[in-house]
């Protein structure tokens, strides 16, 4: 965990604020933090009726909500309608060929056998806002280079079919 002034990161990465801290980020930005969580209950309610009058997509969650690691572990920050992508046609539209289709639909089984598909949907946001924003990012590193999906989306560019890396490397 990360103590920062008027708010925390946690362990998860999920950034905390409390009212200072969400006020601070209203008066620069203008807009709500994408899903930010709140440490301090008395304001929730003002904040969320707040966010739906000027249409903003954020809703502050008051952390007691997020008790256990087995409640946080599938509760990822991304807007709703990724949850909604077909992650098969989504890859597969990517594919050039059918070499990479098929590993495209190997993967696919195994992030779900290893209930990660959760991942692949905040990574497909991650590069989405990587790409809105114009951050460069780097070419990859770690065992996250195995998996052919993550290349397709551009999370990393090393071709695991060209170098045959294995997707189980990643998702052990």
């Amino acid at each position: 965990m990360l103590v920062l002034p008027n708010r925390i990161i946690d362990d998860d990465g999920n950034v905390i604020y409390n009212n200072k801290g969400l006020l601070d980020y209203l008066y620069k930005f203008k807009k709500f933090p994408e899903n930010a969580l709140f440490s301090e209950n008395d304001e929730v309610e003002k904040f969320n009726n707040f966010s739906e009058y000027f249409g903003e997509n954020a809703k502050i969650i008051p952390p007691k909500k997020l008790k256990s690691h087995e409640e946080r572990k599938n509760k990822w920050f991304y807007p709703q309608w990724y949850d909604d992508i077909d992650l098969e046609v989504f890859f597969t539209t990517l594919c050039k060929t059918d070499i990479e289709k098929q590993r495209v639909k190997e993967e696919l089984i195994e992030y779900k056998r290893t209930g990660m598909e959760k991942l692949l949907r905040f990574s497909i946001f991650l590069m989405d806002y990587i790409k809105k924003n114009n951050y460069v990012i780097g070419v990859g590193r770690g065992s996250s280079v195995n998996s052919y999906c993550l290349y397709l989306i551009g999370i990393h560019r090393i071709d695991s079919i060209k170098y045959n890396l294995n997707i189980k490397e990643f998702l052990k």
